[in-house]
């Protein structure tokens, strides 16, 4: 019974860090999305203006 009962715990262990890795899988994607989303915004390019030049742009009278 005793090994019985140690490989119930030692499952129930392994679903918990499962469940835990699933978790910290998830959180680390949404990190490399994130960065990625923040590098394509912060990398030079032919895109939009974004800044100030960008505002300047918008606050500007039509001539």
């Amino acid at each position: 019974m005793t090994a019985r009962r140690r490989v119930d715990e030692l499952r129930e262990e392994a679903d918990r860090i499962q469940a835990e890795l699933a978790v910290a899988e998830r959180e680390w994607s949404e990190w490399v999305i994130a960065r990625s989303r923040v590098g394509e915004v912060l990398a030079p390019g032919d895109h939009d203006a974004v800044g100030p030049e960008a505002f300047e742009d918008l606050t500007r009278s039509p001539r």
